[in-house]
């Protein structure tokens, strides 16, 4: 009883200050190629994130079985080879980012 009168009035003070209408541009990154427990709580967490109507830009390992998990066509998927450190990644990921224009 007592949880659940702290969380309404968490829920009427988020409306008055105007969270809840707030949209939000958020990176994920998962370098794994496998999908684990972690890995699925990412990708359930993208997908929760983009229902809520956020914009979401999903980082994965293009080899791996993690980008292709993510069914919702509204998150926006971006696939590297993590498996190796290359000095190129990081301009690509950069310029990535960037465009996406995270919060």
């Amino acid at each position: 009883m007592i949880k659940d009168l702290l969380f309404l009035s968490r829920l009427m003070y988020f409306r008055k200050v105007g969270f809840e209408d707030k949209k939000m541009r958020i990176v994920n990154v998962m370098t794994s190629k496998v999908v684990g427990g972690v890995e699925q709580a990412s990708v359930d967490y993208a997908t929760a994130l983009s229902r809520r109507g956020h914009d979401v830009l999903y980082v994965g390992d293009k080899r791996g079985k993690v980008l292709s998990s993510l069914n919702n066509e509204k998150i926006e998927k971006y696939g590297i080879s993590f498996h190796h450190f290359k000095y190129y990644l990081i301009p690509l990921l950069y310029k990535k980012l960037k465009d996406f224009k995270a919060d």
